[in-house]
């Protein structure tokens, strides 16, 4: 009797053992059921070393933040969505883990990332943040080297060169950006009909061979600007977007505002340059000598997408997002680069702050960050691999097939105006840029005039982080 007893509590135990077993399991492995790995994401690691870095994450939660919401979309939406939400089941199941999108409100990133790291437990594991930051953020050892990061093959296509150099600072990479093309900031859009109209020429076939200048730019905003009702003031104008014409036209030139050594992290103050210079005469002499720039008093960036939806411009210089909202234009457009300024060696799209994917420093958990972000990250070849980044602008601005290879050369071309970096000097930058396109000053007197006390601002600023 007390055998079978002895026995019985035995057996008892050993269930209760793998009932308890079972439970611990379905903690970290959501459903209890881990799922092999298919290979498909994982085809590099597998190539290349074998095996994967990681099998088992044992629950550990990977969070992904924006400040915007980076969850995908609802299923159903559209097929991109689908794959996603797939490809988040799989990656949980296989590896035991979870991924977390946390969106987070902009203006209190920078502060919510340097109070986490210093407690040692980061706000995110993977974060898209302005590039406006990155530089003081590294200086204050708050951002993981990407270098250091296993999982990382900068070499795949899938990573953007551009994000991928400018995040070079100080012997070490903290930037980087998996959307194989990076839609550029600014791009000049032209009104096809128009063009026709006037007998001029197709933007992309210039553009492809090189002889899309500021000349031919001049030439054909003179030409479509039109007083149609006679009363000496013109209906329609060639060309809008000062706002953001006056900082491409001085890149475009091969000209710089601000620059960054990458290797010491000392600032310049490179605007008084010939080349910027010249371009500034040539806006001011497009809207004041020639009239053909649509640019009404106390406009600002939102007007520039109207004038052109509305036909009041033949061409505009906008960012590209803005044009979103003119997707119910008749008229068919075309999407090409800022052309080519006399001393410029190639064309150029510039902007001043871009979302980036960064990692903090001081994170336990960086390398298995990593190698999930990698996996998550991975072209989808549903959408055409690594032709899947035109999905992102086939329903929001794309009108023809060109346009994707314009907004290629815009991402392999992109600059970062490090302007946008120091607060302490961009009013005063922008404040004297505003006047000279307002033909209030000579380019050489409004840039003469801030040349001494924004280089000794930018000094200082160097100084107190050495």
């Amino acid at each position: 009797m007390l055998k079978l007893l002895t026995r019985i509590l035995t057996l008892v135990l050993a269930v209760l053992m793998i009932l308890a077993m079972s439970s611990c399991g379905s903690d970290n492995n959501k459903g209890g059921k881990k799922r092999e790995i298919e290979g498909k994401l994982e085809k590099r690691y597998i190539e290349k070393y074998g095996k994967v870095p990681f099998t088992d994450l044992n629950g550990q939660t990977i969070t992904i933040s924006a400040w915007w919401n980076p969850k995908p979309q609802d299923k159903g939406t559209n097929e991109l969505a689908d794959l996603q939400w797939a490809r988040k089941e799989y990656i949980e199941e296989t590896y035991n883990c979870k991924i977390e999108f946390k969106p987070l409100i902009e203006s209190e990133m920078i502060a919510q990332i340097t109070s986490s790291v210093a407690r040692g437990k980061p706000v995110f594991d993977v974060g898209y943040i302005q590039s406006t930051w990155v530089y003081s953020l590294a200086d204050q050892k708050m951002l993981q080297p990407l270098d250091e990061i296993e999982a990382f093959d900068f070499e795949e296509e899938k990573w953007v060169d551009f994000v991928y150099n400018i995040g070079y600072y100080k012997g070490k990479h903290y930037m980087m950006d998996p959307d194989i093309v990076r839609g550029p900031r600014v791009m000049l859009f032209w009104n096809k009909r128009m063009f026709k109209e006037k007998g001029l020429p197709d933007l992309y076939e210039l553009q492809r061979k090189g002889e899309w200048t500021f000349d031919k730019l001049q030439e054909f905003a003179i030409a479509l600007t039109e007083d149609t009702d006679g009363d000496g003031k013109p209906d329609v104008y060639g060309i809008t977007g000062m706002q953001f014409m006056r900082e491409q036209a001085i890149f475009s030139n091969g000209g710089n505002i601000v620059e960054v050594d990458q290797e010491t992290g000392k600032p310049s103050f490179l605007l008084n340059s010939q080349n910027a210079i010249e371009a500034l005469q040539w806006l001011v002499d497009l809207q004041y000598k020639y009239k053909c720039v649509d640019e009404p008093e106390a406009s600002t960036w939102d007007y520039y997408p109207y004038s052109f939806g509305k036909n009041k411009s033949a061409m505009v210089v906008t960012e590209m997002y803005l044009m979103e909202r003119n997707k119910e234009m008749k008229d068919d457009y075309g999407i090409v680069m800022f052309p080519k300024g006399p001393k410029g060696k190639d064309y150029c799209s510039y902007g001043g702050m871009f979302g980036v994917a960064v990692m903090p420093a001081n994170n336990p958990k960086a390398q298995e960050a990593g190698f999930i972000y990698d996996l998550w990250t991975q072209p989808y070849e549903e959408l055409g691999g690594l032709d899947s980044w035109k999905t992102r602008f086939e329903l929001r601005i794309a009108r023809d097939e060109e346009c994707y290879e314009s907004i290629k050369l815009g991402s392999d071309n992109s600059i970062f105006s490090k302007l946008y970096i120091y607060e302490d000097v961009r009013s005063t930058i922008l404040n004297a840029l505003h006047a000279i396109v307002n033909n209030q000053k000579t380019p050489a007197q409004g840039i003469s005039e801030i040349e001494e006390q924004v280089q000794s601002v930018l000094d200082d600023i160097y100084e107190g982080v050495q």
